[in-house]
């Protein structure tokens, strides 16, 4: 719950800094915000999902769309799963699973796939240009 809560507060806290390419905490960069491609040059599933989260938290749909196509998507999941674990810390230890758990857990699967499908269709269309 901490975690998925510092991941939906956090954004806020940050800037993009468009003109030399990086991610700052008031005046302090920050740099690189993907360590697959810092060490290996190649991009994960998850490049530019941070910047797609910063753009989002500072009202910039089409820049978050821009850093990754999924960003704003998984954003609304994390919210909504946010919510679905706070209500159910309030729950009784022990209390029986739900539909609505199962119903989570597969929105989870589904955005873990759709991320990786994502991820190869974008290395596919990189190979196609010659930029891979």
């Amino acid at each position: 719950l901490a975690i998925v809560g510092a991941v939906l507060v956090l954004p806020f806290c940050f800037r993009l800094d468009p003109a030399h390419d990086r991610v700052t905490l008031g005046p302090v960069p920050c740099g690189s915000t993907c360590l697959s491609h810092a060490l290996c040059g190649t991009d994960c599933p998850g490049c530019g999902m941070g910047r797609s989260f910063i753009s989002l938290a500072h009202g910039r749909m089409g820049d978050a769309l821009h850093y990754h196509r999924l960003g704003p998507a998984l954003y609304l999941f994390m919210l909504a799963l946010f919510a679905y674990h706070l209500w159910g810390a309030r729950q009784p230890q022990g209390a029986p699973r739900t539909k609505l758990d199962r119903h989570v857990h597969r929105l989870g699967w589904a955005m873990t796939l759709a991320l990786l499908v994502n991820w190869f269709a974008g290395a596919l269309a990189a190979a196609g240009n010659g930029t891979l």
